[in-house]
């Protein structure tokens, strides 16, 4: 089989991917194969750190700006209610 090369598009779905390899692509292409899910595994990784990194970084910025929003609401009431009292 080292002579027939199987190509893909590089939009092709994981459904349709995951069907072929459940009709025995991953036996017929077992070196291609191989490759792939190598490649899938490295992206999948990455895309996970940097989702988890992003999230890391947007809760921290929404507990500053909640800590910001809590000090100027605190400022904002107590001048009402400061404001009869002169």
């Amino acid at each position: 089989m080292d002579d027939v090369t199987l190509c893909f598009s590089e939009s092709i779905d994981d459904a349709s991917l995951d069907t072929m390899m459940n009709l025995g692509l991953d036996k017929r292409f077992p070196r291609g194969y191989a490759a792939w899910e190598e490649h899938r595994k490295q992206i999948s990784q990455h895309f996970h750190g940097t989702l988890t990194e992003r999230q890391a970084e947007t809760q921290a910025k929404l507990e500053q700006d909640l800590a910001n929003i809590r000090t100027k609401l605190w400022e904002a009431v107590t001048l009402e209610v400061l404001k009869p009292f002169p």
